[in-house]
């Protein structure tokens, strides 16, 4: 074999030497990297489901308008609602507005589900009678 074709044969067995080190180096990397995903999707699916009710008041007269609003963390999925304003009525709706026709003292409670739990929440809603002031007038007709 001449000097020319050694030389030629020496640097492709460097060449696939060095090609072999850089892809046995990116397995290793992805292979680190598909582990560390893995991981955080874990730490992920262990996360309880945590939810809290927004509303825009917790009190007024009668009849009152509120409108709620979902506070979710944590979810996977799409999420179903179920609501029960506490009066008898119900709704599946995201962000309900509900109307307390009379007074008393209401426990608003949504149920929220993801693709793997169920949680529940509760938001206390107060509705006073409204009732006006009555007036008398008394006219005068002398002068």
């Amino acid at each position: 074999m001449a000097d020319g074709q050694k030389k030629l044969v020496v640097g492709l067995v460097l060449l696939i030497i060095i090609v072999s080190s850089i892809f046995s180096a990116f397995s290793v990397i992805t292979q680190n990297e598909i582990k560390n995903i893995n991981k955080t999707v874990e730490e992920i699916k262990e996360k309880p489901l945590s939810i809290r009710i927004l509303a825009d008041t917790s009190s007024g007269t009668n009849p009152l308008t509120v409108n709620f609003k979902p506070l979710i963390l944590n979810k996977k999925g799409e999420v179903k609602y179920s609501w029960e304003f506490g009066d008898g009525n119900a709704s599946n709706e995201e962000n309900p507005s509900h109307i307390y026709e009379e007074h008393g003292l209401y426990s608003c409670k949504l149920t929220a589900e993801d693709a793997y739990r169920k949680k529940s929440d509760c938001f206390n809603i107060t509705v006073f009678p409204n009732n006006p002031p009555k007036v008398k007038i008394k006219c005068s007709t002398t002068g």
